[in-house]
């Protein structure tokens, strides 16, 4: 389970970055995390704290569930 949260997050933090033609570095400023963080997210090395997945989830308009892959969310 937790890797499938790990790939979904991953997958649509990427996408959706890429769909506003966002820097990483863009998206960390708005955020406020290192550059380096949204490498890791994407990468699927960590994910990032609740406050941060909210901060995420907000940009791109969506719920932190629908993030991890709940089509419901």
């Amino acid at each position: 389970m937790k890797n499938d949260v790990y790939e979904k997050f991953a997958e649509s933090l990427m996408i959706e970055r890429k769909k506003r033609n966002m820097t990483r570095a863009e998206l960390a400023a708005i955020v406020g995390v290192h550059p380096s963080q949204i490498v890791g997210y994407e990468h699927k090395k960590h994910m990032p704290s609740i406050s941060v997945a909210v901060k995420l989830s907000e940009v791109f308009g969506m719920t932190v569930n629908r993030m991890c892959g709940d089509i419901n969310g």
